[in-house]
């Protein structure tokens, strides 16, 4: 049986876990959408400290509790298909450097603001994650270092923090709605 989870659901179907209670739809987080955008349009320097101490000091404060926020997918309606494919794939990239598909892809294969689906159910102990958290830890401190030591880390991770905390490409979508947690029991849980 899976657990319950809460907290804030972001656009590409990514919980951060939140004592709340509830699951709140939110647009994103504007720090991340900034140091993606900043970066894409190359108009900061991405090797330069100032630029680099802000993306390890956004990533610390989304991953604060990075075996909760593990956790918190495995158990995540929301998170199946493509984008559950893309945790599996960071994990691998954090452990090894090498991704399946180009961080960089996947932002286009991901779907945003979509309903929940069953499919989580069937990833209760997933062996990539059980693998990941024995080869590189589970601190946040270890999971973001390992992240960024590899060749193009910084860069892995800015979009990645991207996909997961950032704003949706079409702003035509419906966010910051509160889901009634109740309703979704009966159906997953």
């Amino acid at each position: 049986m899976t657990s319950r989870v809460f907290g804030d659901l972001y656009p590409r179907g990514f919980i951060a876990p939140s004592p709340r209670g509830d699951i709140i739809r939110v647009t994103g987080s504007g720090d991340v959408t900034a140091l993606y955008d900043a970066m894409m349009m190359r108009t900061v320097n991405h090797n330069g400290w100032s630029y680099q101490k802000r993306v390890l000091q956004v990533a610390m404060n989304c991953f604060n509790n990075f075996p909760q926020f593990i956790t918190t997918q495995k158990n995540n309606p929301f998170l199946y298909g493509y984008n559950y494919e893309f945790l599996i794939d960071t994990l691998r990239f954090i452990q090894t450097g090498r991704r399946r598909v180009s961080v960089q892809n996947w932002v286009a294969l991901l779907l945003e603001n979509h309903q929940p689906n069953n499919d989580y159910r069937d990833r209760g102990s997933s062996k990539d994650i059980h693998d990941f958290l024995q080869a590189v830890g589970s601190s946040s401190s270890s999971v973001v270092s390992a992240w960024v030591a590899k060749p193009g880390g910084l860069n892995d991770l800015v979009v990645s923090l991207y996909i997961m905390f950032g704003e949706v490409r079409d702003k035509r979508t419906k966010a910051d709605a509160t889901i009634d947690v109740r309703a979704l029991a009966g159906k997953f849980v």
